[in-house]
């Protein structure tokens, strides 16, 4: 699979709209520091997880194909989830800072979906690859981060949100169809 692919594959998967529908927010803006403290965390998460892939599977005695078969699985479900619930429900979160940790980190950034991806991509792939497919959508939602929430645009990331959960499910299906054919 192909650079571009995994770019493509990070931003519907992590789905930068629904991020940003989904951090905390003071009067309709995203807390800047929040943010900050939750996708320095996505990133170094996102290069354990990627430097451990194969020993982890290894361990597990799992191929990074039957891996990316499932985790085509997985994405497949959270598109479909997506399409139908493009907003995430409001999470309690944690004060001051500690919001950039939960809910901003996980669950918001951090996403089953996005793990196996990650986890996936780490099997298959250099650190490097992955760590600049995960750059895309983390430069859509410090972008996106700038949007002052109000009504006209909550329905456009709303129906942003639903576009990337339905190309989710392609993804989904490109990650089944790959693992199959190198099995």
């Amino acid at each position: 699979m192909s650079a571009a692919f995994y770019a493509f594959a990070f931003l519907v998967v992590a789905n930068p709209f629904r991020w940003r529908l989904s951090v905390p927010e003071d009067d309709g803006r995203p807390r800047p520091q929040a943010i900050a403290i939750g996708l320095g965390l996505l990133i170094a998460a996102t290069l354990a997880i990627t430097a451990a892939a194969d020993t982890v599977l290894d361990w597990l005695d799992i191929s990074p194909e039957s891996w990316r078969i499932a985790a085509g699985v997985v994405v497949i479900g959270a598109g479909l989830w997506v399409m139908a619930f493009p907003q995430r429900r409001a999470e309690p979160e944690l004060p001051g800072s500690m919001a950039g940790v939960v809910p901003t980190f996980f669950p918001v950034l951090l996403t089953p979906e996005l793990f196996v991806l990650v986890k996936s991509t780490g099997a298959d792939e250099s650190v490097g690859l992955t760590m600049w497919a995960l750059a895309v959508p983390v430069a859509g939602l410090v972008l996106l981060s700038s949007l002052r929430r109000s009504p006209p645009s909550e329905t456009v990331l709303v129906g942003l949100s639903r576009l990337l959960g339905a190309l989710a499910v392609v993804v989904g299906m490109a990650l089944i169809i790959s693992g199959i054919r190198d099995v």
